[in-house]
């Protein structure tokens, strides 16, 4: 046998030989690696919530996380495991025969938080995340974002807790109820309530970013509407801060009350959360109250006034939020409208104004 066939052969031997060796090895270690990938899956889920390297994910995820599945209807699917989805497969069917994987947070509070896990691409390959919820369906509690290969000190940066951090507080959707949440180009831009800085350089990144969450955030659309109107129409009746429930026949007559006394104008103690258009939970029962007295005159008409006397536009959106408020719980939008002014010469302030 010539020496070339016996190198030849030996090479053959061998490259059999270390083929056996990896495939038996990593048939052996994928269990192992499982277990690290679903642990890490798990922390990134808490991360968007509240996590610290003092928990135990494992306990801490099974005592706080309850798993849904539902489709392109809002409707939960049984059967499926949230854990096990494949938001990359799923993208690539159509639709509507997509599913969507859900996680609930219950903090100490009995407060739950709706966690979304996101999937695109960046400007290299895959990235993703996930991006918490609160139960108002529309305010930011946190996020977390993780990619594949994005360029460090560029696109690598969502992963930064100085990016992730700029999410909280923030919303999703406008007082209409459309998606406006944006992460602008660049840094130092003036921000609002649905807006937040950039990477710079990372252009394509951070377009990456916008795509995923409008799109995997859409997704889960029809749930939340539905999982709030059922959240609205189990309210409790009961005693609030002096008011009754919203829904209350007792708030129905105290809202007769409203323009007494020959005043065209009622001062209103709304208060938003922080800096923010969304009404505080304490505040509803008094735009209630204003729906049930149109009502019950339905040839009046009133406009609601907001003045922040720092900022014009967050006055417009706050005035907006609650006109969309009103008209989503039974106003009639011929009998209200709304302003948002910038008057620094008097206080902040929301007014009812009696038009006739």
């Amino acid at each position: 046998m010539s020496d070339n066939i016996k190198t030849i052969l030996y090479a053959a031997v061998m490259t059999l030989i270390v083929a056996l060796v990896l495939a038996t090895l990593t048939s052996f270690l994928r269990p192992i690696q499982k277990v690290q990938e679903d642990r890490d899956k798990k922390v990134n889920i808490l991360k968007a919530v509240e996590y610290n390297d003092d928990m135990d994910p494992e306990a801490e995820y099974a005592e706080r996380i309850k798993e849904i599945v539902i489709n392109a209807k809002g409707e939960a699917v049984e059967g499926k495991k949230a854990f096990d989805i494949d938001l990359y497969k799923e993208g690539k069917k159509p639709v509507e025969e997509r599913l969507y994987p859900l996680y609930v947070y219950t903090a100490d509070t009995k407060k739950e938080k709706f966690i979304i896990p996101m999937n695109g691409m960046g400007l290299w390959d895959q990235i993703g995340g996930f991006i918490a919820i609160k139960d108002d369906f529309n305010t930011v509690d946190g996020a977390t974002f993780t990619h594949v290969g994005e360029t460090p000190g560029l696109g690598a940066e969502i992963t930064a807790d100085w990016f992730q951090s700029q999410f909280k507080n923030k919303s999703i959707k406008d007082a209409t109820g459309k998606f406006a949440f944006k992460v602008l180009k660049g840094v130092g831009n003036s921000l609002n309530d649905y807006t937040v800085d950039g990477i710079t350089g990372s252009t394509i990144t951070c377009d990456g970013v916008n795509a995923m969450m409008s799109e995997d955030i859409g997704g889960y659309t029809q749930y939340f509407n539905k999982t709030e109107k059922q959240q609205m129409e189990s309210r409790p009746t009961k005693k609030s801060n002096g008011l009754t429930n919203l829904w209350s026949t007792e708030a129905m007559e105290k809202a007769k009350g409203f323009f007494k006394l020959g005043k065209n104008k009622l001062a209103n103690q709304i208060e938003f959360q922080g800096r923010t258009s969304i009404v505080s939970d304490a505040s509803l029962a008094q735009i209630q109250s204003l729906v049930s007295f149109l009502n019950g005159s339905p040839a009046k008409k009133v406009k609601i006034i907001v003045n922040d006397r720092k900022d014009d536009a967050l006055s417009a959106r706050r005035a907006q939020a609650l006109y969309t408020y009103a008209l989503q719980h039974g106003a009639n939008e011929n009998q209200l409208s709304f302003n948002g002014i910038k008057d620094r010469d008097t206080s902040d302030r929301i007014e009812f104004e009696l038009l006739n």
